[in-house]
């Protein structure tokens, strides 16, 4: 997993190939969950990797889908006032930004500081 977690970065990062990074990091998550579960920490890294991927190719819903899983698994795991649950709750409220969802941007920017 971590294998392919890399290999997404440097899709993501170095080439800026994101449909490549997007496959990565489906394929990582799916490891991710078989090995740790849904709400392991590993899984919900590469979740968030993905909604990363999503965001970049435009794909917002399915970004924000799975920002709000990211959110709420690190929220449950690190506690809502982790450093990972706040970068993500910010991701979060960019992509609902983007798609003109004001009230839930509204309750997030209220929720998240």
């Amino acid at each position: 997993m971590e294998i392919l977690d890399q290999l997404g970065d440097i899709y993501h990062t170095e080439m800026e190939d994101f449909v490549k990074a997007e496959i990565i990091w489906g394929r990582a998550l799916g490891v991710a969950e078989q090995l740790y579960g849904a709400e392991d920490g590993n899984t919900l890294r590469m979740a968030h990797n993905l909604a990363v991927a999503y965001d970049q190719l435009d794909k917002l819903p399915r970004s924000e889908r799975m920002y709000q899983r990211t959110l709420d698994g690190y929220e449950a795991y690190y506690g809502p006032e982790s450093e990972l649950a706040v970068k993500v709750c910010h991701c979060y409220g960019h992509v609902l930004g983007s798609q003109y969802k004001i009230w839930k941007l509204i309750f997030y920017v209220f929720t998240c500081g």
